[in-house]
């Protein structure tokens, strides 16, 4: 009866083992799935202030970007009190359509060459939530085409590297053409590419 008595209990602690292990499970993927669904939709949108450049004229230009937090959600915001641009707004290029996850140099907006030490402020509201950027001409953030490849393109220069250009594409032959409706008028584009930033080891090919 003793040996009986304890194989009983043994086995009610091994099943109340099993039941917390099981229901802690439960909870874990639930709590899992719930934040899925949370990261996918019903977020907000953080505008993002990529830096500034100068302009051949004198004046700069901020260079805006954005986040959308959301996986799945693309979300449209019209200009006006959920999304403006000030001193000067509140419509000065952004965007309305903000599509899924980050969107980097996205638009500018130009600022006079006596901007001085104040700031362009953008403001976005989605699912409640407001978040703002703010825009100076802070030496720090200042970009150039190099900065903007290295974060558009996922690399960066090396040292003693020239400045990448821009990729040049023209027209071969004369550069005004006649067709008729329903005619097909053939073209040929012509690319050239300075190869800068040059392969990376095992990237060759």
């Amino acid at each position: 009866m003793e040996n009986l008595t304890t194989g009983t209990q043994r086995l009610g602690i091994h099943t109340y083992v099993v039941m917390i292990f099981t229901v802690t499970l439960a909870c874990i993927s639930f709590a899992t799935v719930e934040a899925q669904q949370a990261f996918s939709h019903g977020q907000n949108i953080a505008p993002v202030f990529e830096g500034w450049e100068v302009n051949s004229d004198g004046s700069f230009s901020m260079v805006f970007g954005f986040f959308n937090r959301n996986c799945e959600e693309s979300l449209n915001i019209p200009i006006g009190t959920n999304n403006n641009i000030e001193p000067g707004g509140p419509d000065q290029g952004q965007p309305t359509r903000f599509f899924t996850r980050r969107g980097k140099f996205i638009f500018k907006v130009r600022v006079p060459a006596d901007f001085g030490d104040n700031e362009l402020v953008w403001t976005l509201t989605a699912h409640g939530k407001t978040e703002q950027a703010y825009a100076t001409l802070n030496p720090a953030y200042i970009v150039d085409k190099r900065i903007t490849m290295m974060n558009e393109g996922g690399f960066g220069q090396r040292a003693g590297e020239a400045d990448s250009l821009y990729p040049d594409l023209r027209i071969e032959g004369d550069s005004h053409r006649t067709t008729a409706v329903g005619e097909s008028l053939n073209l040929t584009l012509i690319v050239t590419d300075d190869g800068l930033p040059l392969p990376r080891k095992g990237q060759e090919g």
